[in-house]
């Protein structure tokens, strides 16, 4: 069995963040580095994927989820 795509393992933050919020912080830094590494992506969508990971756990987590995929997306 493979590893999970990036978009799965952002499914699985979405769990953690309203299943296990203790482990959630060290998915998200986790995702947040896999997005870096196999995207590349210009320093504005990486801090846009910072915030949208801290709105996910701390503020609208339908806002979150939905900017994440969005530059999924992309």
């Amino acid at each position: 069995m493979g590893g999970l795509s990036l978009s799965d393992a952002l499914s699985l933050c979405e769990l953690l963040a309203n299943a296990d919020p203790a482990r959630y912080e060290r998915a998200g830094l986790r995702w947040l580095q896999r997005f870096i590494d196999e995207r590349l992506p210009p320093l504005s969508e990486v801090a846009l994927a910072a915030s949208a990971l801290a709105e996910l756990r701390h503020g609208h987590r339908n806002v979150g989820v939905e900017t994440l995929r969005q530059l999924l997306r992309r």
